[in-house]
Formats: structure tokens, sequence, C-alpha cells
């Protein structure tokens, strides 16, 4: 059927509406692509909003033709053409644009509007966060009652009415969405799996430690993953070590992973002592691949793999926000140790010093054994004058030395990598360790919140029959560290580190509830809409009772629950349909009423127009009221234009006053139309 409203002209006020969300729509992408592509996109707006009021500066076919080759010569050029997601998602911009050039009939608004759902969905390409789906939430609305004005009778009717209509048709769609998500049969990964990687994400630890790395990156408060443990598994702080990457090389400076060790026997994998502790992590973004475990695991993550320094990578880099499960023996132990270990956990660079030597032969001369060796170290770092902070000063072409015997002022790495390389000197094999240590406690959303100010580094000792052997050499100088967060950080050159101990005051306390309130509504996101795969889909049917339906089942299940739900909010939208209308409706019943009341014969076929000519004749002496009266409910019943609300008040009152007196003889009965 053609549609007689298709080439009707685009109201002002509608045509600025859908340019806004629009513009909105599109502004999120900003982040994911070059700004001359969205810059395109927002000077062919102002043009499209300054031809509203003057129309002879739409582009004709030949600047039109014109515009559209340097659209495509910016995608291409800003875009690029290997990445297919990103120059598809530029091209969808920039064609957008453009359409808002060739804007003039109701048409083209269709067609502008689904290009701006596309637009929407395609944010979810490169970030799928709670906020984003708040901020887009209204545009969706905006763009839907676009529509709802464009089909209505009266083309100049206020918005506002449009809004709530839409709002309507949203509300009414929920209860078929919410059914379809849960039980529609899911893929193996995440629902936007298949994520663009915008490259924003905070980086975290690398593979390679030098002075001054970490404790830079300590100073950002934002997370680096989320744990979940098995109720009554939370291991206490002392034991609260998240396993990243494993150092061996060094310059004498810089620490790195180096060439991978070659695959061991099983006997390299940690011995399991006591209980296991099962978590689940949220990773955030990283661009790196490498995962976070508790010491000590012995397998890794689903679609990762365990090296024999008991670290666990990711095929690919993680650009996306991940959820995988670990399983760990925080008392376990690794008790072979290969020929290769050996000698890359005894190298020593060329930045060895007497004063180094000195001090090793002193500890090894008074140990029986390297154990005493070990507490020696230890108690030389516990009782030495040195100093915990963010703000160490430069080292020289020395820096192990330099620190051990003059500033004396570190981080977690220069205690770490100092310790190593004195282990090494001293014929014990040592090697660095990073990740994470610690974390905070959400009791709102039940989880542990680990930060990159939580980021770490230790050392690992190999000790004749305990195997290797977590030694924290900052824990020695700073106790506190492995108890309490880092607080506010002293920008002086050498001050010490302040963590959080005590009650942090009632507005502090205030802003962390709120932070904990936002970080569990984050996680709960994710869990829940962004995560949700398909282990915890079939999770959640099980909890539900619903366990026994898989596949095909589920599938026919989701259709037939889905109808219902579809059934269930066409009839809630039918139930609150036009509350505006419902007044006027039952007003005229009332009219109805009184007039059988008055003895006025009221079938139920008769329409309006045909009672009034029966009510004039009823009661020549009221007339004039009933004239207009009628004549009022008509033109808000069945008028084209939209009524006032002045108009519906003035009916509503007009029924109130009416007083009819009871004709003598007279009978009739009720009509409800």
């Amino acid at each position: 059927m053609k549609d007689a409203l298709a080439n009707r002209p685009v109201p002002r006020a509608q045509l600025l509406l859908l340019v806004a969300m629009l513009a909105l729509a599109v502004a999120p992408h900003y982040a994911n692509m070059s700004p001359w592509i969205t810059g395109f996109f927002y000077l062919v707006a102002l043009l499209r909003i300054a031809a509203a009021r003057r129309p002879g500066l739409l582009p004709g076919r030949g600047l039109l033709f014109l515009l559209t080759l340097l659209a495509l010569l910016n995608v291409v050029m800003n875009a690029g053409v290997r990445d297919v997601q990103l120059g598809g998602v530029a091209m969808l911009v920039a064609m957008l644009g453009l359409k808002l050039l060739e804007l003039r009939s109701r048409r083209d608004v269709y067609m502008a509007v689904f290009l701006g759902y596309f637009v929407i969905l395609t944010q979810f390409l490169f970030q799928q966060g709670l906020w984003l789906a708040i901020y887009l939430s209204p545009v969706v609305l905006g763009l839907t009652a676009v529509l709802v004005a464009m089909n209505r009778a009266d083309p100049a009717a206020p918005l506002q009415g449009a809004g709530v209509q839409a709002l309507r048709l949203l509300a009414a769609a929920v209860p078929a969405m919410v059914v379809l998500f849960v039980l529609f049969p899911r893929l193996g990964g995440p629902l936007w799996g298949f994520a663009i990687g915008s490259g924003a994400a905070v980086t975290g630890i690398t593979n390679q430690v030098s002075p001054g790395s970490v404790s830079q990156l300590s100073l950002s408060s934002a997370t680096a993953f989320r744990v979940r443990f098995e109720a009554g598994a939370v291991p206490p702080p002392q034991a609260r070590y998240w396993r990243g990457l494993v150092l061996w090389d060094t310059d004498g400076r810089n620490w790195t992973t180096g060439p991978p060790l070659p695959y061991g026997a099983r006997g390299s994998l940690p011995e399991p002592v006591g209980r296991p502790v099962r978590y689940e992590v949220t990773l955030e973004p990283t661009q790196q691949p490498y995962l976070f475990l508790l010491d000590l695991p012995r397998a890794a993550p689903q679609d990762a793999r365990l090296f024999p320094e008991l670290t666990a990578q990711t095929r690919e880099t993680i650009t996306r926000r991940i959820t995988y499960v670990g399983e760990s023996w925080p008392e376990a132990r690794q008790t072979q140790l290969t020929a290769h270990e050996r000698e890359r956990g005894l190298w020593l660079p060329d930045t060895i010093t007497p004063r180094m030597e000195a001090l090793v032969a002193g500890w090894r001369r008074a140990a029986r054994d390297d154990a005493g060796v070990v507490a020696a170290a230890r108690n030389y770092f516990h009782t030495q004058p040195f100093v915990y902070t963010l703000t160490p000063p430069r080292l020289g072409a020395r820096p192990e030395d330099e620190f051990l015997f003059e500033t004396r002022r570190g981080f977690c790495e220069h205690f770490a990598t100092s310790f190593a390389l004195l282990m090494r000197l001293a014929g014990i094999p040592a090697r660095l360790v990073i990740g994470y240590q610690g974390g905070e406690y959400n009791p709102l959303g039940e989880h542990w919140i680990v930060r990159q100010s939580d980021a770490h580094a230790w050392v690992e000792v190999w000790l004749p029959g305990t195997g290797w052997s977590r030694v924290d050499p900052t824990s020695e100088v700073a106790p506190e560290r492995i108890e309490h967060s880092i607080g506010a950080a002293d920008a002086t050159e050498g001050a010490p580190v302040v963590f959080e101990v005590g009650d942090p005051g009632p507005l502090r306390r205030w802003l962390r509830d709120a932070r904990w309130l936002v970080d569990s509504v984050e996680l709960g996101w994710h869990r829940w809409v962004v995560g949700f795969t398909q282990e915890r889909q079939h999770g959640l049917l099980k909890d539900l009772g619903l366990g026994r339906f898989a596949g095909y089942w589920q599938g026919l299940l989701a259709v037939v629950l889905g109808a219902v739900a579809l059934a269930v909010g066409a009839l809630l939208l039918r139930l609150v349909g036009n509350p505006r209308g419902e007044p006027v409706r039952d007003a005229y019943r009332r009219l109805q009423d009184k007039l059988v009341r008055a003895g006025l014969a009221v079938p139920p076929w008769l329409g309006p127009r045909d009672l009034q000519q029966a009510a004039l004749s009823a009661f020549p002496q009221r007339a004039p009221e009933l004239r207009r009266l009628f004549d009022l409910y008509i033109g808000l019943r069945y008028g084209r234009r939209q009524a006032a609300a002045s108009e519906r008040r003035r009916f509503l009152r007009a029924v109130r006053s009416l007083r009819l007196r009871r004709r003598s003889g007279g009978s009739g009965h009720g009509v409800r139309d």
C-alpha cells in the first residue's frame, strides 16, 4: 500500500530534533575514530540546521555528488581500508551526514532515523560500558519520538506528546526484550566478543621493569581487575599476591622476561598443598595478553596458556573487559629446578660493585645455608634506614649500588630488583615477579577491587628442599603495604608513602561508599549484560528451574515466552494507551448516563451526532448548551488536530455542570461506545 504521507514536508521542529538526536548518537565516536570523520558529520549537520531556515543553502545534485566523493576520500585517508569494521563504521557516519542534506520528506526521515539506530549499535563495537548505555537510551527515545511525530495526523502538534508515546512503546517492548535476552541460545563468547579495540584502556603492567616504572603506575587509582572469591575462600592479605609476569634478564637497570622458557616436565608444576582457592576475575582491557592469577596456579583459565613460570597469557591482546575463572594453591611450592632455570636465575649484569660483593660475602660467612642468607638479607632491609616512597631520587649508571648504600629511598621495584641481584650474587637462583598485591573489598558488590595503585614487584628465590619461595623485601621496610592501600601521595622527592589507615572521616567515607556503589553497578552490568556468556546463561536457567531446556528446546521456549511477553507488552500499552483521551471518553459516558436518568432512551448503536439530535429534540430548552457540548466532544474525539488541554478541561467542566430535568414518562438505558 502506498504511503499517502510519504512525501509530506518535514516540520522544522521535527527536523531539528532529528538532527540533534543524530548528533548525540555520533558524539561518542569522537573517541573511536579520527576527528576528521566526526568533524565532517558535524559540519554537514550544521549546514542542515542553517538550511532549515534558508532552504536555498541545501546543495544541488552536482555539489552533493562532490561532497560524497569528499566523504569517501575522508574515510579512506583517516579510517583506512584494511580495518573493515572501523572503515565500515566511519562510512556509516559519513553517509548519515550526507543523508541529512537530502532530507526533504517523511521517507527521508525514516531512512535517517534507522541509520541513526545503526550508529547507536556501532558504539557498542568499541565499548560496552553502562554509562554509554545510559547516555544512548535518551537518544533512542528521541529518535523513536521523531518516528511517532511523523505519523501523527497533525504535523504541527507539540513534540511532547510524541515523546510520551515513544516512551510507552519502548516500555511495552521491555518484557519481550528481557525474555529473549535471558532465554535465547547464546554463542560460546560474550555478546560483544567481536568488539573493536579503541586503544583507550589503561595499559598497566608490561613485560619490563625499570627504576620508577611501578611507582608511576601506582599513582593511578584506575581499576585493574575485580575478583569474586567462593564463599569462605578469601585468602588473608599476606597471601593475596596476583601473579602476572616473571622477569629473568637484566642489564643492571632494566628487567625483562627474555625468551620464553622451554616447557619442562610436569614436575615443574606446584605440588598442591592444602585446599585450593577458586575465584572469578573480571579484567579491564590492558592491550596486553597477560592474565593475573593468585599464587600459585596449576592450570590456565579457559582459552589461555600456562607457562613454566606459572604465568598465564591469552593468545591475543586483551582489548575489552573479560572474565575468567582461576584456581590456586596459596601454600603450594614448585619443587623442580631445571638447569636452564638455574643458569638464568644466577646470571649477573656488569653493574655489580665491590660494596655489593662485600655485603653478600658477610652474609654468606655468617649463615649456615641459603635460607640463612635470605634471612640476613631481609634483616638488612628491615634494620637499615630505607624509605618506601613513590617519588624516589634518580639513580645513575649503577642503580642497585646507589640505592643500597646511598639514597635508600625507593618503591617496590627498587627493593625487589636489588634483593634479586644480591641473592644471585650469593649463589641463590632468584627471579623477579610483577603483578598486584592486596585489593579493596567492596561490601556492596561482595567483590574485591584491585587497582593500578596495587601494582607490586617481589622476588622468588630457590631454596633446596623448599623450591621457589616468595620473598617480599618491601614488607621489611613498609609492612603496612601488605595490609593497607596507598593513600594520597606527597609530591616531595623521597617523601614516605602514606597508607589509608583508620577512619577516613564522614566526607571521604561517603565518597568511598559512592565509589563502591558505582563499581558494583559496573560489575553487575558486565556480569549480567555484556559478559552474559553461554555458561552464565546455563547457570541462570538452572537456578530458575529451566536447566533441562537446551539447544532446540531452549530456542522454542524463548520463542513461546517471547510471544507471551510481546502480548503482555501490547496489553500494557493498550491499558495505558493515551491517558489524556480517557477522561474525555469517561466524561462522555457520564453525559450518556445523565441523559438516561433524565428519561432519554439511548440505544447502544447510536452515535454521538445522532444522540445530539435526539437530545436537542428531548430537551429543547437546553439546546444551545447541548449543541456546544456535543460539538466539543466530537471535535475532541474525532478531530484531525490534537486538542488543546484547555478544550479538554472545558468539556469536562461542561459535563459536570450539566443539569437535566427528568422528562415525565421517559425511560432509557445507558450505553458504552
